[in-house]
């Protein structure tokens, strides 16, 4: 059963006995906690789990410059799928269906961002793809301008919400690692009421931190030369969609292909 995120919070102020078993935290105190729980989250997957993200253009609404730029198929394919660890440019100019990773890294990450402003009226599908996401085996995203971050847990085969969290919302990690965002948001408040963490906290926090990086530590990936994914007969930079195709002209020894870069 999933943690709230009000739980989080109300047990990081009773870490140090902010307040009474008994009580809760004010409104204000809530929303303090809620906007640095928010940022713990946010550092959290760029360092104990998920890996840098490499942004991934996907359209090419309001790109004009330089002409013809990208060069690639900028639209998804029936063969391609989302990069893992990759922030989606949202710049389309039609509705799109997007197909996660059919083999997603326990902790693995994705984004988006509606760059165009548009998605009201350019509707994005998001598919799980064989996982799930949000709960379900698909999502759309209508709202224009708008931007999330999602985390792959394994052992729910989900796509979890990571950000913004809302005080109502389920927390996206397993509660095996509760502790970790409990404590940290307690090391956080505690300064801020002239409070210290007791050396127990601060050893549970550690113990918690190590088998939560232990949990979600990735097979990084790292992206090949430009010589190597885009070697002549492939097509129209087809390796950037996670498709690649050597046609017969470049098996056959010819750099060039029939009509020159193609």
């Amino acid at each position: 059963m999933a943690t709230l995120v009000s739980d989080i919070i109300t047990d990081a102020f009773r870490e140090s006995n902010l307040v009474a078993i008994s009580a809760t935290p004010t409104d204000l105190e809530i929303a303090e906690a809620l906007r640095i729980l928010n940022r713990l989250v946010a550092l959290t997957y760029h360092t104990d789990a998920g890996e840098k993200f490499t942004d991934f253009p996907i359209g090419s609404d309001n790109i004009v410059r330089p002409s013809g730029w990208p060069y690639y198929e900028n639209q998804p394919t029936n063969d391609w799928f989302a990069p893992l660890n990759s922030r989606l440019m949202l710049n389309v100019d039609s509705p799109q269906n997007i197909y996660l990773s059919p083999l997603p890294q326990d902790g693995s990450v994705f984004s988006y961002i509606d760059v165009a402003n548009n998605i009201d009226t350019n509707p994005i599908t998001f598919y799980g793809n064989g996982r799930l996401i949000e709960g379900a085996t698909s999502v759309v995203k209508n709202t224009a301008g708008d931007t999330a971050i999602y985390f792959y847990r394994a052992d729910t085969g989900n796509w979890s919400k990571l950000s913004p969290l809302l005080i109502n919302d389920d927390f996206p990690f397993p509660p095996d690692f509760d502790d970790v965002f409990i404590i940290g948001l307690a090391i956080r408040l505690n300064p801020r009421n002239d409070i210290s963490l007791a050396p127990e906290s601060m050893a549970a926090y550690k113990k918690a931190l190590s088998a939560f990086t232990a949990r979600y530590t990735q097979i990084i990936q790292h992206g090949s030369e430009l010589g190597l994914i885009i070697t002549p007969g492939v097509r129209r930079f087809r390796g950037f969609w996670n498709y690649q195709t050597a046609d017969s002209t470049f098996l056959g020894g010819n750099p060039f292909g029939p009509s020159g870069w193609a």
